[in-house]
């Protein structure tokens, strides 16, 4: 599945709405142009911590988790399972939102 992220709102949304349906039917998902005409393009610390999240439970394959990247590809190799250590967060400058990051693994 291949999405343009610049379109709707170019917010997380997308992206998170995109990881979620991703893993609950195991296919592969591309996002071209993260949060493209947004004010902040890119991947932000929410988007990195959730895939990090996703991708630990669902052995996924992804492209580098990188703070501003334009595009992302998520790739579930397996159902998801719980997660039991804590997902790493790199961006000391920015704390993510734990009701966006919880809602979204919900």
């Amino acid at each position: 599945v291949l999405l343009d992220g610049a379109k709707g709102t170019a917010g997380g949304a997308v992206v998170r709405a995109a990881l979620a349906m991703s893993v609950l039917t195991e296919q592969e998902v591309t996002i071209d142009r993260v949060r493209g005409d947004g004010p902040h393009p890119g991947l932000d610390t929410e988007d990195i911590l959730l895939a990090r999240a996703l991708a630990r439970m669902t052995s996924a394959r992804h492209s580098p988790l990188v703070k501003g990247a334009h595009s992302l590809t998520f790739a579930p190799t397996r159902r998801p399972k719980g997660l039991r250590s804590p997902i790493e967060n790199d961006d000391d400058a920015r704390r993510p939102s734990a009701s966006v990051l919880a809602a979204a693994l919900l």
